[in-house]
């Protein structure tokens, strides 16, 4: 069973922080916005976060224990995916972000990280990751929109963004926005790029939710 709050785990220099029970609600809430399944696993050695596998596209996994907030880390595997479903939405998202890198952006980043293959998406990725920690991004992707039942949606998504901002704030997302010259421009087209997405992802999203509600009540994640 999750609990309900997060144990923290330090592996050398680097904390890893459980996923709680409420946590798991809010990116399995997301993702079922997207047609998405959250999955979890185990990794405490600290390879990875999560991570997205284009053989199996509606599945995005997460570590139970990971160094950033997971829904940071569910936001940067949810661009991968947006990457496969919607090329052409990824590609002017991408552009987007390229006007805004600074100098040798790219370079920074791999100094950081090492010498990422596809460092450009991964600077992307981490972008978006970071967005979805933020109460007025998911505001702003699902509150303009004219349906009152995406209204509704916005209002459900904001609030349980803001119960798990205790979680986010006791850990750092990526470094990636200092890369940044003008974040608010950068901001914008995350919110076009994740409204259109979700626009995209509708059937697939109202598909999930009559599979789930024909199947038999699912055990608790443990």
């Amino acid at each position: 069973t999750l609990p309900a709050a997060g144990s923290r785990v330090r592996q050398g220099q680097v904390v890893l922080e459980g996923i709680t029970k409420e946590s798991y609600g809010t990116v399995s809430r997301l993702g079922k916005l997207f047609g998405k399944r959250v999955v979890l696993f185990d990794d405490q050695a600290g390879g990875r976060d999560g991570f997205f596998d284009p053989k199996d596209p509606d599945t995005i996994y997460l570590n139970r224990q990971a160094s950033r907030p997971h829904l940071v880390v569910f936001g940067h595997e949810l661009l991968h995916s947006l990457k496969q479903d919607s090329p052409q939405i990824y590609a002017q998202l991408e552009s987007a972000i390229r006007g805004q890198l600074k100098d040798k952006a790219v370079e920074t980043f791999q100094e950081d990280y090492g010498q990422v293959e596809g460092a450009t998406e991964e600077i992307v990725a981490d972008i978006v990751g970071n967005r979805m920690a933020e109460e007025q991004f998911w505001a702003d992707v699902f509150g303009k929109m004219d349906a009152p039942a995406a209204k509704r949606l916005a209002m459900a998504v904001v609030s349980a963004v803001q119960k798990a901002k205790a979680v986010v704030a006791r850990m750092t997302g990526f470094k990636t926005d200092e890369l940044i010259k003008d974040l608010d421009a950068v901001r914008e087209a995350a919110v076009s790029a994740m409204r259109k997405y979700a626009g995209s992802r509708f059937r697939a999203a109202q598909a999930m939710q009559r599979e789930e509600q024909a199947a038999p009540t699912a055990p608790e994640a443990t």
